[in-house]
């Protein structure tokens, strides 16, 4: 696992969120940690029917939506193995059991809405940024560091056209967002943001502990 966002590949580390975000696919990945880490889909249906009035026609239909959604997900992004040969699911040797229970126990905790929020790279720059900082940061700032994120520092990309792209993308798309969802807070009446989950007993929805665990994503290949 990575120490920090940004340090795995952007495209591949937001697919990590988009397969998390999702009730059933964490659904998927709790019972296979259950079940001595190998299951059939079918056995799998049933698991996740059980306490319901489930019958072959539901099963049936849960299956469909499992072969052809939430399986072919999890198995691209390396967090479960499907051999379709034999409908078999097997946890991926690439992520150990306590790692995923955690990220899973998170996850649960956020939810799908809030935890959708964090698929875009430019969020979770802004959440590691201001995570890292124990006093407010400026639009400014954040802007330097995105074009360091996202450019490698290149002086021919700091522009001011660059910058003012920056700087409305921030305060009229994800530090909105990212408030209405408590993950931060955003004061646009001096352009700062200061992250709200830091172990100092503030309320917040994004707490200290669930920002270190979903915000360092597992680096899956």
């Amino acid at each position: 696992m990575t120490d920090g966002i940004g340090e795995t590949d952007g495209r591949h580390q937001r697919t990590i969120y988009q397969a998390l975000s999702h009730h059933r696919r964490r659904q998927i990945l709790d019972v296979v940690v259950t079940c001595n880490h190998s299951i059939t889909d079918t056995e799998l249906a049933e698991r996740v029917l059980e306490g319901c009035s489930s019958t072959d026609d539901s099963i049936q239909r849960l299956l469909v939506d499992l072969r052809h959604v939430h399986l072919p997900i999890l198995d691209d992004v390396g967090l479960l193995e499907w051999e379709r040969a034999n409908n078999t699911l097997t946890l991926t040797e690439q992520l150990s059991e306590s790692t995923l229970t955690s990220l899973l126990e998170a996850a649960d905790a956020l939810g799908d809405e809030q935890l959708a929020l964090v698929t875009h790279s430019r969020r979770r720059r802004v959440l590691s940024t201001t995570r890292e900082r124990s006093s407010p940061v400026s639009i400014s700032e954040l802007v330097d560091d995105l074009l360091e994120a996202e450019h490698d520092g290149s002086e021919a990309a700091n522009t001011p056209a660059r910058r003012r792209e920056l700087r409305l993308s921030l305060a009229h798309t994800h530090l909105p967002r990212l408030d209405d969802a408590d993950f931060l807070a955003f004061d646009p009446a001096d352009d700062t943001v200061t992250f709200d989950g830091h172990d100092d007993g503030s309320t917040t929805q994004l707490t200290a502990k669930h920002s270190r665990v979903l915000f360092t994503a597992p680096s899956l290949t």
